[in-house]
């Protein structure tokens, strides 16, 4: 498949993504490869011309070197005069170079040609809420979709008539939106009560689009506070849907202590080896999310670094 899609790059790009050099000529076709300029000739003058200067299409350039030097029969166009006034030095003694244009070295590397292929937008507000350093696969994902609005809730599901039933199955009140799901319900406001505390906040929102702008201005930069806050919503996200299809789907259920407590081991889970500043708030945070005996908070002054880990009560 990618040796598809880099062939249909390739040709539909104005800047190809290989050139060649010329050294004996033997590997290089005439018409069909770039080596006089980032077009191949055909691309340049056309088939037609081509053929009819050169009458093969399969010829390589090693037909029209002679003794070190370029043999190319009498011009028919001016086009091909231009090219044969500008022929590339010839190397006889090296072989022909192939070079990846995307990459200063000349040599290809998977870096460059993920760039070629990605397709390049301006970055969204919410990407460091996401994908901040530390996240967790699967939570990324399910907030990903969070953020696009791409989670198939029951709402949608019966616009589509797919489902007849769209009651929300946390509370079984009020139909199943995103905004009810994961805020409006009373399953999700009880959880989100504790998680917000436990974070240190105390605002309360009703909607994700509220909810992402304050996250998103939290999530800033790579601090310790930044990251388990981070870490907290994403884990809260996806325990809500993971216990939604579980009551869904094979007919389980539990109590919101229960995913809160899921949300406190993913946590502790995932940041057993992060390091902190020491300061009150980072203090706040591992009491809080009960990190005392892991979280190993770096005291910094004159340069120097002291490292103190937390076992049980630590003041400062």
């Amino acid at each position: 498949m990618w040796a598809i899609c880099f062939v249909d790059l390739e040709e539909n790009s104005e800047t190809p993504f290989i050139k060649y050099e010329v050294g004996n000529g033997r590997d290089i076709f005439v018409c069909l490869d770039n080596w006089y300029s980032m077009l191949s000739l055909e691309k340049r003058v056309g088939t037609r011309i081509v053929y009819d200067a050169v009458s093969n299409l399969q010829a390589k350039l090693s037909d029209f070197i002679r003794e070190g030097r370029w043999y190319f029969p009498p011009p028919i166009s001016h086009e091909l005069q231009m090219v044969q006034a500008n022929l590339p030095v010839i190397s006889s003694g090296t072989v022909d170079r192939v070079v990846w244009t995307l990459h200063n070295s000349g040599k290809y590397t998977s870096s460059t040609a993920k760039e070629a292929f990605r397709e390049h937008r301006d970055q969204v507000a919410w990407r460091n809420l996401v994908w901040f350093k530390g996240y967790i696969p699967k939570y990324a994902l399910i907030l990903w979709m969070v953020c696009k609005g791409k989670l198939l809730t029951r709402d949608k599901l019966k616009r589509w008539g797919c489902i007849n039933d769209d009651i929300c199955v946390l509370c079984g009140s009020v139909s199943e939106s995103l905004d009810h799901l994961f805020f409006q319900c009373g399953f999700a406001k009880s959880l989100w009560t504790v998680v917000k505390w436990r974070n240190g906040i105390t605002r309360s929102n009703s909607n994700w689009e509220e909810e992402a702008v304050n996250a998103i201005k939290e999530a800033k930069g790579g601090s310790f506070e930044a990251r388990i806050r981070s870490l907290a919503i994403a884990a809260t996200v996806y325990l809500i849907w993971q216990e939604r299809n579980s009551r869904i789907f094979k007919d389980a259920r539990h109590n919101w202590e229960y995913v809160l407590d899921r949300v406190n081991e993913s946590i502790k889970d995932a940041s057993w080896n992060w390091r902190a500043e020491r300061n009150y708030r980072n203090w706040t945070l591992c009491k809080h999310w009960g990190l005392y005996d892991q979280i190993i908070l770096v005291y910094y002054r004159l340069g120097s670094e002291r490292f103190c880990c937390f076992l049980g009560y630590c003041s400062l």
